[in-house]
């Protein structure tokens, strides 16, 4: 646990404050990610979704655009790069248990995450995943 007074409520608060801000933005279609695709391929049929921006795990290139909504909440919570990008590929919630010894609630990450790198605006994806369970959260 590197992040003690992180909390998965907090991360999901955070997540929806970014939706919030940038509800029509569209993760999976960033020119950076598209342009990724087109000149290095993909790996497994997808490039990774990433915390700090479109990275190609096979290549390791610097990453470029913008990171995933949950990579931007935890950014914005004070988790720093390089946790970040010892975490690239991972499931949300699995960062989130890394970063916080705690997986309850974090399901809901993933979900988010999933609807975000499926081609939902950042809205989309966070009202497609529902109400949290499980975590005490306020809406």
């Amino acid at each position: 646990m590197l992040y003690p007074n992180l909390t998965i409520p907090a991360i999901i608060a955070e997540v929806r404050k970014v939706a919030a801000e940038r509800p029509n933005f569209v993760y999976a279609e960033q020119p950076e990610r598209v342009a990724l695709v087109e000149r290095m391929g993909t790996i497994n049929g997808n490039l990774e979704c990433s915390y700090l921006g479109a990275f190609n795990v096979e290549t390791g290139a610097e990453p470029v655009g913008e990171g995933c909504i949950v990579g931007q909440a935890l950014k914005r919570l004070g988790v720093n790069d390089g946790h970040l990008r010892d975490h690239e590929g991972r499931s949300a919630s699995s960062v989130v248990a890394s970063l916080t010894g705690n997986y309850k609630g974090s399901g809901w990450l993933n979900l988010v995450q999933s609807g975000q790198d499926g081609g939902l605006s950042w809205a989309e994806a966070v009202a497609g995943a529902g109400a949290p369970r499980d975590a005490k959260v306020g809406a």
